[in-house]
């Protein structure tokens, strides 16, 4: 009882320590419950991680696994029926087109696209309750040091009907592997160490599996998803800025696989940045003295060496994708990546 005891009173105390980074008149527990829900979730998660027992860690990769079987088993289940369909669809316009034929195809033409509207609200649907209910336990773990025991009962009682990712270790070795120390300033200098790798499949990088190794690695991601200390991934991608979404890239592929309990998904992301381009096609053509009547038309394609960003907390050794605009040639060539 009292190691409990003690376990506690350190945790209030580190709670303590935490709040008193911004002086505040009174130290009653009314005050300090103040202070928690001022802050923001990613000052929560911080702490948490940084203060959590093991064991409430270990719950906690846990929850975040689980929610990534359900949405795995909810788009492997849109990507079979979805393909099905579309199987269909081709068959049925290769047939003679009579007017049986081209109903049947219409029928079924109107079929994929309320497959992928019905698919398209549940999977927005899931993702929402994933946020919320990793939000809870992010406050429960930052207030309580401990996670809801209706989120642990839930989770138990779906992981036996859960379908889990089958692995295949087919991951090979990097082409490139180097490490570099980079000095930034003239005066005040800043030391940043960097690790630079080629891999000849994205999949190999990013991809999520269930593995214990995964967990632990799970760990030292979130531990550094709000530090400096970032993963990124250089990917080559054409003018159009919402090419992931349009072309179901594999890089969207893998990020539709689990909700993304961070940061805006990365349809999301991408729309945002495409609102951003147009806005900055805009000031680029007013600048160029070019008419008003021009402008108005702007669109929101980006330009060769342009370079946009997605922050990500669902895929595996990344948590930043730099994406460089390139011409056609060099993004489908075979000595990079394809997406």
């Amino acid at each position: 009882m009292s190691s409990e005891v003690d376990a506690n009173l350190d945790y209030w105390m580190s709670l303590g320590a935490e709040l008193s980074r911004t002086p505040r008149a009174g130290t009653s527990a009314a005050s300090l419950r103040s202070l928690a829900d001022s802050l923001s979730f990613p000052e929560k998660f911080e702490f948490a991680i940084r203060n959590s027992s093991a064991d409430s860690l270990t719950l906690l990769i846990q929850l975040e696994m689980h929610m990534r079987n359900e949405m795995l088993t909810k788009t492997r289940a849109r990507n079979w029926e979805v393909d099905e369909l579309a199987r269909k669809c081709e068959q049925a316009m290769l047939e003679e087109h009579g007017a049986q034929e081209q109903r049947r195809f219409n029928e079924l033409n109107d079929r994929l696209k309320q497959v992928h509207s019905a698919y398209s609200v549940q999977i927005k649907e899931l993702a929402e309750k994933h946020r919320v209910a990793f939000r809870l336990a992010v406050d429960s773990l930052h207030s309580h040091n401990s996670i809801p025991a209706s989120l642990i009962d839930e989770m138990h009682n779906e992981t036996g009907r859960a379908i889990r990712a089958k692995t295949v270790d087919v991951s090979q070795a990097p082409d490139v592997d180097e490490s570099y120390t980079v000095y930034i300033g003239s005066q005040l200098k800043s030391m940043h160490n960097i690790r630079l790798q080629s891999t000849p499949s994205l999949v190999d990088l990013c991809k999520l599996n269930n593995s214990e190794e995964e967990q632990s690695s799970r760990l030292q991601m979130a531990m550094s998803m709000y530090s400096r200390s970032l993963s990124a991934v250089i990917l080559l991608v054409a003018k159009d800025p919402l090419f992931h979404a349009r072309h179901n890239t594999e890089f969207f592929k893998l990020c539709e696989q689990s909700t993304e309990l961070h940061f805006d998904s990365l349809e999301q992301q991408l729309e945002d940045n495409a609102e951003s381009t147009r806005k900055a096609n805009l000031w680029r053509m007013g600048n160029e003295g070019q008419a008003e009547e021009e402008t108005k038309n702007a669109s929101d394609s980006l330009e060769i060496g342009d370079v946009y960003c997605t922050k990500h907390s669902n895929l595996h050794n990344i948590q930043v994708a730099f994406h460089l605009v390139v011409d056609d040639i060099l993004r489908t060539s075979d000595i990079q990546s394809r997406f």
